[in-house]
């Protein structure tokens, strides 16, 4: 009988696992154990995702939102070289880019309501001569690849951005400073003067 009731026990038991271990005395998992490691969006994958933020910003008018995203995307072309082509192999892909930031830029620009005259360059407005001769010095110490003209004129209009304008001319260098490496490289290759580089500052503000 005793034999029997230890048959029946057996058969109410759980078969031992392949490699022996009977499931009761298998290792539980414990809570403390280690997810597997999420899979990580590769590059093109995070430029993309920054792009449709990009594209959101601008067409709330977000300014700051966007510049930060636009930010982010050339920080990730700028260390990772395989961004120089699409994951199906298109060339270009860095230019494509770009060229999508700055036509999301002149949306946000084409958008602002905050072009007033006090924005816009006024009309040269008589300055004293010792006031000239002044800003003429500091030029003479600079150093240049193009002529540069330092008459009453100019000095009306460096006050103007250095003064009225100077909160505005802060954040477009600090727009220029994304674009202006790949400007220079452009002119450069082209034996070209670099000073061109500036030339959006005057056109569009970067």
């Amino acid at each position: 009988m005793l034999v029997v009731l230890a048959a029946v026990a057996g058969c109410r038991t759980a078969p031992p696992t392949h490699d022996g271990i009977h499931p009761a005395n298998a290792p539980a998992a414990t809570a403390n154990s280690d997810p597997a490691p999420a899979a990580q969006p590769d590059a093109h994958d995070q430029v993309e995702a920054l792009l449709a933020s990009a594209q959101d910003a601008a067409a709330r008018g977000d300014a700051p939102e966007f510049q930060d995203c636009e930010a982010a995307v050339f920080q990730l072309l700028d260390r990772t070289p395989e961004l120089a082509v699409r994951p199906n192999d298109c060339p270009a892909y860095r230019d494509d880019v770009v060229a999508e930031l700055a036509s999301l830029a002149d949306q946000i620009d084409d958008g602002d309501d905050d072009t007033t005259a006090d924005n816009s360059p006024p009309e040269p407005e008589p300055v004293a001569e010792t006031h000239v001769s002044e800003v003429q010095e500091v030029a003479r110490q600079a150093k240049y690849d193009l002529p540069v003209v330092v008459n009453p004129e100019v000095t009306s209009l460096i006050d103007f951005y250095t003064g009225r304008y100077r909160e505005k001319l802060i954040a477009a260098l600090e727009r220029a400073s994304i674009y202006l490496p790949y400007i220079r490289a452009e002119l450069k290759k082209a034996n070209m003067p670099l000073d061109l580089a500036w030339l959006p500052l005057v056109e569009s503000a970067f």
